[in-house]
């Protein structure tokens, strides 16, 4: 009204995500929470304990193989999936089945072989067929995974790890020099401030001894660490300056 006072701005009202996939907004007042919402179910702010927040977001996240029922229930996709590589599995074993010692027994799987050999390259190209990919001779980085058939299962289950075909062929990161992208598997951590200091202390100084337990099994670690030296997943550097030059302080 002219002349008058300006309306008063309305509260941004606060928003809940609900449904079996989270994918419904709702006004939050109208929803009875059994547990804390997270930053991405609730719009608002609340000053709770990093425990709370962090058991919050435990229940939100798939979890992987920690409650593999709650991450089949989430990719909904997956049980159509997993039951079409299972027929494709069953008809392998069914044609070769000598295939049926490489699944019961691995460590008797005979490479050398060949009804065993057979039976795990009728197994992937059956897979393959199920989930409509092509297998490319070259693997990358010497792994019993095939990269192409976890891209294949991926893109059909819409699984959110999709950086493990990448690394499968050209290797994991560290978070070191390649930082970790979080997909919603587990919740994100922030580094808390005394590791920070402590990082800070480890950087100026070599340390001055290794882990307990590796020095109280050194005669198992030690040609554990030269079988994975020499298949090409670590690299060792001789000096802490070395170290430092390598990946910074």
């Amino acid at each position: 009204m002219e002349g008058g006072n300006p309306p008063e701005p309305q509260a941004k009202p606060k928003l809940a995500k609900v449904g079996a996939w989270g994918n419904s907004l709702v006004r939050g007042d109208t929803v009875a929470m059994d547990a804390l919402p997270t930053v991405a179910q609730d719009t608002s702010q609340r000053q709770v304990s990093a425990k709370v927040r962090r058991e919050a977001e435990n229940e939100t996240c798939l979890g992987g193989l920690r409650a593999p029922w709650r991450a089949v229930q989430a990719l909904h996709r997956s049980q159509a999936v997993g039951a079409r590589v299972r027929r494709a599995l069953q008809q392998a074993l069914l044609e070769h089945p000598a295939l049926a010692l490489a699944v019961a027994a691995p460590e008797d799987f005979d490479p050398m072989a060949e009804a065993q050999v057979a039976g795990v390259s009728r197994a992937r190209e059956l897979v393959a067929a199920a989930l409509g990919v092509q297998l490319p001779a070259d693997r990358g980085l010497s792994t019993v995974w095939h990269p192409a058939l976890v891209q294949g299962w991926i893109d059909a289950a819409g699984d959110p790890e999709v950086d493990l075909p990448r690394w499968l062929r050209t290797g994991a990161p560290l978070g070191v020099r390649s930082e970790i992208t979080p997909r919603g598997v587990f919740p994100t951590v922030a580094p808390a401030e005394m590791q920070e200091e402590l990082d800070a202390i480890y950087a100026e100084a070599e340390p001055r001894a290794n882990y307990k337990s590796y020095e109280e099994a050194r005669a198992q670690v030690d040609p554990e660490l030269d079988r994975l030296r020499k298949a090409g997943y670590i690299e060792c550097l001789g000096t802490w300056a070395q170290v430092q030059a390598r990946f910074g302080r």
